[in-house]
């Protein structure tokens, strides 16, 4: 069962930025605009991982990311 992994994290909010997938390694990570993850980028880096494993780990379960954002409430 792949699980998306943080394993690079923001200097300054100790937050994750990085992730890989459990089964190969595969990175996934915020794009370079993103200083925090807000709800939109962790949907996008869901989306990403899902296609990865529909393509990379056929018929697997699939955990991807369920993180509280600061942005909540502000969209």
């Amino acid at each position: 069962m792949p699980v998306l992994t943080a394993t690079v994290f923001n200097d300054q909010t100790q937050k994750p930025i990085a992730w890989v997938c459990s089964a190969c390694e595969t990175v996934f990570a915020l794009d370079r605009v993103d200083a925090i993850l807000t709800k939109k980028s962790t949907e996008q880096i869901n989306k990403d991982f899902e296609v990865h494993c529909k393509g990379q780990h056929p018929g697997s379960q699939i955990i991807g990311l369920d993180i509280s954002h600061e942005d909540e409430g502000k969209e």
